[in-house]
């Protein structure tokens, strides 16, 4: 799967004002326990992506239960910095669906490579997104040294020889690797970098 369409990304933030744990979602999850973010977002971030179009109209609805079942919150694009006032909506969210209304935050792009993170080998386990720069996963995500297998995928501004690079420590120290377009399943065996994942970069 290549990800050549990214109009928009949601970031789904653990604690109010944006703090926490983080996730970012680019298409439909019918079910957050993927990302181990079952009832767990507090705040929310809407953002245009590299393939954002002004003359659209976008909205992301958000659902109580998986599979786009129960109570039900619609948003616009832009940022949400407290899931409980007004809309009571804190701790609730299993299921995102990213549709269409009213544009309108920072953009997240260009998007050369998007990397899919696991924390098992052959792509089990917790998953987790990146479509920008992570200085430290750690904080980020609560990823960091969990990483066993990952995929690197064509986003939408890829070109040739675009790479991605995993770190063993955060901001981009303590000895990286560079992953190519494809799919790594068992990075301890491959690059003997299983479980010491803290930063992450697609841009460089």
């Amino acid at each position: 799967m290549a990800y050549n369409n990214i109009p928009i990304i949601v970031v789904l933030w653990e604690h109010p004002n944006y703090d926490g744990r983080r996730i970012l979602l680019t298409e439909d999850t019918p079910d957050l326990g993927v990302y181990n973010f079952h009832d767990k977002a507090s705040a929310i971030g809407i953002h245009p992506g590299p393939n954002y179009d002004s003359n659209a109209k976008y909205e992301v609805s958000f659902y109580q239960h998986s599979n786009y079942r129960g109570a039900q919150l619609v948003l616009t694009p832009g940022a949400y910095n407290d899931l409980r006032h007004p809309y009571n909506f804190n701790d609730m969210i299993s299921s995102v669906n990213i549709g269409r209304g009213i544009p309108g935050a920072s953009p997240i792009s260009p998007i050369p490579v998007v990397v899919e993170l696991y924390a098992n080998r052959n792509f089990g386990g917790k998953k987790f997104l990146i479509v920008e720069n992570v200085a430290n996963i750690h904080s980020y995500g609560s990823f960091g040294d969990l990483v066993s297998s990952a995929k690197v995928l064509r986003g939408p501004n890829y070109a040739s020889g675009k790479k991605a690079k995993l770190c063993r420590d955060v901001g981009g120290r303590g000895g990286c690797i560079e992953l190519d377009v494809g799919d790594y399943p068992d990075l301890h065996a491959s690059h003997s970098f299983g479980d010491v994942v803290s930063s992450v970069y697609v841009r460089y």
